[in-house]
């Protein structure tokens, strides 16, 4: 660590470029970190905005969920590895004001077969984005009741000095904290479900078809191409001798 070449100070997130080369945001310091596929340090580039987590495309571009620290900065875009400002193209703004203050959970993006799947807790937006340019492709809402949490109620926290009010919000509301895959039929993710978390199958009509129970030991880990893996530890119900 430190603010020598190829140092950083906080890295959010890294992504490993078509050439093999990997880069690395530094949000603390506000770089861009090049190094070779031989991981020897390349150059440091200087950034005008932070971001959650960025991966690359196929036409070499990124694509970067942009920091939940400054709402006014909140959206999906396009950049190239210079990260500047006038090669940025913007894919989508969320529709809600966050609140910078509040964290319910990292954005994410997550590669599937048919592109790159994007969420940002609380609020139940599912993006699928092309892979190649990184165009919009799909968009659905995931609307789970009157107990779904609204931006008003992400607001109502306040300023994140009142650790309660955060934890109290996280208790009663329903929310989408991971979505793992999409298709034409039906959405499987985790959601937060009054403080418990639980794994679910939903069809694109919002009807749970399956929840895991909470406190149970199934989780999802993660996704690629057209895996799923989830972590499940059955319940015997037979001795083991049978």
């Amino acid at each position: 660590m430190g603010r020598g070449p190829g140092e950083y100070l906080g890295i959010s997130d890294f992504a490993t470029a078509p050439d093999g080369s990997v880069w690395i945001e530094d949000a603390v310091a506000n770089n861009l970190i090049h190094y070779g596929k031989d991981l020897r340090h390349i150059c440091t580039v200087p950034t005008s905005y932070d971001a959650d987590c960025m991966e690359f495309l196929e036409d070499g571009n990124l694509i970067v969920n942009l920091s939940h620290w400054n709402p006014d900065l909140i959206r999906i875009a396009v950049t190239d590895t210079l990260f500047g400002e006038e090669n940025r193209r913007t894919v989508i703004r969320y529709n809600y004001e966050p609140n910078p203050y509040v964290h319910y959970g990292s954005g994410q993006l997550n590669k599937v077969r048919e592109g790159w799947l994007h969420n940002y807790p609380p609020f139940g937006d599912v993006y699928l984005f092309n892979s190649r340019d990184g165009e919009l492709k799909q968009h659905c809402f995931l609307d789970f009741g009157p107990d779904k949490i609204t931006p008003e109620d992400v607001l109502e926290v306040g300023d994140g000095n009142d650790d309660m009010k955060l934890i109290q919000s996280i208790d009663d509301h329903i929310f989408l904290l991971k979505i793992a895959n999409l298709s034409d039929d039906y959405v499987i993710g985790r959601m937060n479900d009054k403080g418990q978390y639980t794994d679910f199958i939903a069809d694109r009509k919002n009807r749970i078809i399956y929840k895991s129970k909470p406190g149970s030991p199934s989780r999802i880990l993660g996704q690629s191409g057209e895996w799923t893996v989830s972590l499940v530890t059955p319940t015997r119900t037979k001795p083991a001798t049978d």
